[in-house]
């Protein structure tokens, strides 16, 4: 569990100091839930405004030991070609709505996961990877 919960967002989106915007999923969540909020919050002063697409808005499963048993959206996903923004200015709030379907869909053992969530996203022709806290995810 600390791999994945120190390591991964890290990783992802190098130091914390360094990114435009926080990604915010609530501590706990149930893979009975239909659809999650992924919070943003700018970060910069001045701010920008930051591209994405339906398709890079994204998390992963992980079992309790780091292992990344589901991501999705994923290859296989068809998505519409829907362009997204997020502002980064200081103290502005935005949010991503997360489908958890997928999880449910995987079948996976009654128990507690772990979930991270992250954003692909484009500044002009600079790519930003955004990536989340880590959250619980109880399958009953």
């Amino acid at each position: 569990m600390r791999r994945a919960a120190l390591l991964l967002p890290l990783l992802l989106s190098g130091t914390p100091d360094a990114a435009p915007a926080q990604l915010f999923l609530p501590g706990t969540l149930s893979a009975t839930q239909s659809r999650v909020t992924l919070r943003v919050k700018g970060l910069e002063s001045p701010g920008r405004s930051l591209t994405t697409g339906l398709c890079q808005v994204r998390y992963t499963v992980f079992d309790r030991q780091g292992r990344a048993l589901l991501g999705y959206p994923n290859r296989e996903t068809l998505c519409a070609e829907v362009g997204l923004g997020m502002n980064t200015a200081r103290g502005v709030w935005g949010a991503f709505t997360l489908d958890l379907s997928p999880v449910r869909a995987a079948r996976l053992p009654a128990g507690t996961y772990l979930m991270t969530a992250h954003v692909l996203a484009w500044d002009r022709n600079t790519r930003l990877i955004l990536a989340s806290n880590t959250a619980a995810l109880r399958v009953p």
